[in-house]
């Protein structure tokens, strides 16, 4: 079912039955009474336009880079279409190494995207880097991921591309949140 969010003076409610986007639910409180939950996605598929913005990233070393994803489902396919970073830096806590977001930047980019890109555009997922480029071994992304799902951004549904170079080659492998750990599934981009 298409998602649509009416806009009233008290803020954003749910019209009856309708799909309300995660970063509405997870930044405003607002959670729709029967509102379909995302399928857990086995596999995530990456359009060349996002993977570019997310490349781009890997040019400002010495920091963490991350940010949310944003696509639809096939049932168990994730389609990211669209990437974003983690806001506005004056409005992120000092220093910028955690994982913070800025909750006026993904509102905003959600409440564009889902009105301009398809009512089933929405956040269903997040991208890393970490401070020096590098592909992490598996003990750190674990350690990154666990405090990615202490923040909410990493779950059971909504997953977590992370990204880094070894030998000069570009890497992304996806984690989604089972069991309390990380478990990599399938990646693609196209």
């Amino acid at each position: 079912m298409d998602q649509v969010t009416e806009y009233s003076s008290s803020g954003p409610r749910p019209v009856q039955g309708q799909r309300i986007p995660r970063a509405t639910q997870r930044f405003l409180g607002v959670i729709a009474p029967h509102s379909p939950a995302d399928p857990v996605p086995g596999k995530v598929r990456i359009e060349h336009d996002a993977w570019q913005i997310i490349l781009a990233m890997l040019e400002q070393v010495g920091i963490v880079r991350h940010g949310p994803l944003w696509g639809s489902y096939a049932d168990a396919l994730a389609m990211v279409t669209d990437a974003g970073h983690s806001g506005y830096r004056q409005a992120l806590p000092l220093p910028f190494q955690g994982l913070h977001l800025d909750p006026t930047y993904i509102l905003g980019w959600s409440d564009c995207l889902s009105n301009y890109g398809g009512n089933d555009t929405d956040w269903i997922g997040h991208w890393l880097i970490l401070p020096d480029n590098q592909v992490a071994d598996d003990l750190a992304v674990q350690q990154w991921l666990a405090a990615a799902a202490e923040l909410g951004v990493f779950t059971e549904r909504h997953f977590v591309v992370v990204v880094g170079t070894d030998a000069e080659q570009v890497r992304g492998r996806a984690y989604l949140y089972q069991q309390r750990k990380a478990t990599e599934i399938a990646l693609s981009v196209v």
